[in-house]
Formats: C-alpha cells, sequence, structure tokens
C-alpha cells in the first residue's frame, strides 16, 4: 500500500467519523414556515386538513387545483352545488379573478377563502388588527352557530388577530368571533372573524385566521372541532375544489438535490461524496500517459472563397453575376443565423424571418421583391447592385 492510498484512506475515515458524529448531536429543528401546502406535514402545512376531507365530506369528489381561479373556472364541471377551498396566509385577486369567482358563486357554489390578506373592496369589507392592551391575556376564537356558541377554542402560538371592521350588512351574516378575555375569563371585547357573504343563489365565506386549518392547530385538541365545525357549514357539495395555486410554499419538490438537501442522511452522504471525489482527484488525478494532441477541423474558407469570387466579377463589371453571388451568400446568412429554409419564399418564411430578425415586415418584403426583380432582370446596373448591397444590410444589421 502506497503513503498516497494511506493519505487517501485516512481522510476518508476522518469525514466518516465527523459525519457520524455531526449526526448524533445534531437536533432536528422544526420548519415553522407557513406553507398551508396539502403534502407538507410541517406545523403550518395542511397535510391533516387535506387527507381528512373524505372523511368530512364522505359524498363529495375532491380535486386539487394547480392553476389559478380565473384559468380554472373556465373548465366544465357540475356547475351547482360545489365548493372551492382557498387557505394561505395571503390571497391576492384581481379583479378579473374575483369577477370569474362571482359568476360560480351566483350560479350556486360556495367559496372559502381564509387568510390574513385577499381583495376586500368589492365586498364592501374593511379589516383592522384585533388589538388587546395585555399581552398576558388571551383571545379565544369561536363559531356563532348556535350549536358550536358556547365552545371556545384557543390558538397558543403568535398569529395576527385579523378582524373585520366594516361589513356589507344587507348580504352578510356573522358566522364567528374572536374574543379578548382577561384572566378571570372574562369577555372585554370580540371581533368578527368569519363571515358569509350572500350572493346569487350561493355564498363567499371570508375567514382571517388560516392557522385554523393547519397540522399544528389539528393536533391540539379540542381545536380539530372547530375546524371540523367550521366545515360543516357547507354541507354535502356534490365537488370540492382545493386550491394549491395560492401557497407560500411548493406542493412538490422541484429537484433532487431539493430532495437530498430536505434529508439529514442523504445530504452528508452527498457531502461524502463531493469529497471523495475531490481527496480522489488530488492524489489520482495526475495525468499518466502523454497528453493527446488536439486536432482542430479545418476551417470552412467557404464565404472567403465566395468574396474573392465576386471580387471578381466586381472588377469585370460583370453586376448580373456579382448579385447572384451576394444573393446566394445573403441566403446562406439566413440559413445559419435565422436557422431558415430559402427553398420556398413564401409569405410564411417573410413572417418567420420579420420575427427572429426583429426587422419590420415591410422593409424585408421589400428586399425579397428587388431580390425576385433581379433574378428576371438580364442585366443588373451598377446602382441597383448598390441597392441590393445597402437592402441588405439593413437585415443584416
Amino acid at each position: 500500500m502506497t503513503k498516497e492510498v494511506k493519505i487517501y484512506i485516512g481522510i476518508l475515515i476522518l469525514v466518516v467519523a465527523g459525519i457520524i458524529f455531526s449526526n448524533t448531536n445534531t437536533k432536528s429543528k422544526v420548519n415553522w414556515f407557513e406553507s398551508y401546502v396539502k403534502d407538507h406535514k410541517i406545523p403550518y402545512g395542511t397535510y391533516i386538513l387535506y387527507n381528512e376531507l373524505s372523511n368530512l365530506f364522505p359524498e363529495s369528489k375532491i380535486q386539487t387545483v394547480n392553476i389559478s381561479p380565473y384559468d380554472f373556472l373556465e373548465e366544465k364541471f357540475p356547475k351547482k352545488n360545489n365548493l372551492y377551498i382557498l387557505i394561505n396566509k395571503r390571497i391576492d385577486i384581481g379583479n378579473e379573478e374575483f369577477e370569474k369567482m362571482k359568476e360560480f358563486v351566483k350560479e350556486g357554489n360556495d367559496i372559502l377563502i381564509s387568510s390574513h390578506s385577499f381583495l376586500l373592496d368589492s365586498f364592501g369589507f374593511k379589516t383592522k388588527y384585533f388589538t388587546f392592551p395585555n399581552f398576558n391575556d388571551s383571545i379565544s376564537f369561536n363559531l356563532s352557530n348556535s350549536i358550536f356558541k358556547d365552545k371556545k377554542y384557543y390558538f397558543d402560538r403568535d398569529f395576527t388577530p385579523d378582524v373585520f371592521e366594516k361589513i356589507d350588512t344587507p348580504h352578510t351574516t356573522v358566522a364567528g368571533i374572536f374574543s379578548y378575555e382577561n384572566k378571570e375569563g372574562e369577555v372585554i371585547k370580540t371581533g368578527i372573524n368569519f363571515v358569509k357573504y350572500d350572493f346569487g343563489e350561493g355564498s363567499i365565506y371570508l375567514h382571517t385566521m388560516p392557522e385554523v386549518f393547519t397540522n399544528y392547530n389539528l393536533i391540539h385538541s379540542p381545536n380539530e372541532n372547530y375546524t371540523s365545525g367550521l366545515l360543516s357549514y357547507f354541507g354535502k357539495p356534490t365537488m370540492i375544489f382545493w386550491d394549491s395555486y395560492y401557497k407560500n410554499g411548493r406542493s412538490k419538490i422541484q429537484s433532487p438535490l431539493h430532495y437530498i438537501f430536505n434529508n439529514q442522511s442523504l445530504k452528508w452522504a452527498y457531502y461524502f461524496l463531493l469529497i471523495s471525489i475531490l481527496v480522489f482527484i488530488i492524489f489520482e488525478g495526475k495525468r499518466k500517459q502523454k497528453p493527446i494532441p488536439v486536432i482542430y477541423p479545418e476551417k470552412s474558407r467557404t464565404l472567403e472563397f465566395t468574396r474573392t469570387i465576386a471580387n471578381m466579377y466586381y472588377e469585370k463589371s460583370n453586376h448580373k453575376k456579382i448579385a447572384l453571388m451576394k444573393i446566394n451568400y445573403f441566403f446562406d446568412y439566413i440559413r445559419t443565423h435565422f436557422l431558415l429554409e430559402t427553398n420556398n419564399i413564401n409569405e410564411d418564411f417573410l413572417k418567420k424571418l420579420s420575427s427572429k430578425s426583429a426587422i419590420r415586415h415591410q422593409k424585408i418584403e421589400k428586399l425579397f421583391v428587388f431580390i425576385d426583380n433581379l433574378k428576371k432582370k438580364p442585366v443588373v446596373t451598377k446602382e441597383e447592385l448598390t441597392d441590393l448591397e445597402k437592402l441588405i444590410n439593413e437585415i443584416k444589421l
């Protein structure tokens, strides 16, 4: 065993020992990112809720929507008695998209939007932060339905308690509230955090606390009862459309490296492989044979030859042949630079050349009409040859 091999093995042993030591002494950190993604099992993912929908709505068909509501609502599906669920920290809905959603609701469907921020002007609503003087006191939340009215729920992590400051009273029903309580459990202040807005044959439900749909909330009993109670407002929808478009996080891993770096063991194995390759290159990467000479291909002399012949014709004042040479040279330029065949010069060809060269269609059409006329003429004058050169250069520049 050579000295280099011993060093190589020693370095690998140290690397392996370092990886083992690091893995045994590293505590996994909790990922508190607010993703609201159905595939995420982190605290602020919605894995539990999404997988429980089939139990909460056994007669409903559940469909994941990966495109915007504007695009999705163009598709065909049963027109009535459907539920569209959108949950995220922030949902920015444009005016055109909102009009599509109103048409969907007007036909007899429901939409649930739970977010700290969404389009409110079109509803005639305003929200504000639910202020309370003493942070040692608590905020409870409950539903207004008589069945759930006396049941209070608490969320033990920081969140933004947004409430509706102004609502469109004639068309709106209060469906849930926040309550500010002192240490003795007395309610000091309340605010609306869940409303039902009737529109046509359906309703839009606006909810300002998306945290209640997360894995973290659902595993802290009895909070799951609040979420299931809220969803009971929607009866038995034919289809449930689950939004995966408006999400902070990605629903799927986008690359192999992303998967590797999210797995502790695979991450260290990847580092070990890189270090092993680096060590191998250092000790075994020396050249063990004579360098192989690089043989470069012969340089094309076609363009030089064309220029030489053209100059020869120019000296003899054979302008027609010079013009044909320049045209052929220009066609070769089109084939190599724009990857367009020049066998068939038609309207489609002119449009493609205009698009790829960023030259106006009229200018290109003028050049090819000029070229066609020159080809038909038995004699080409010096002035016509000069005009041809000028028009070609305008395209090439």
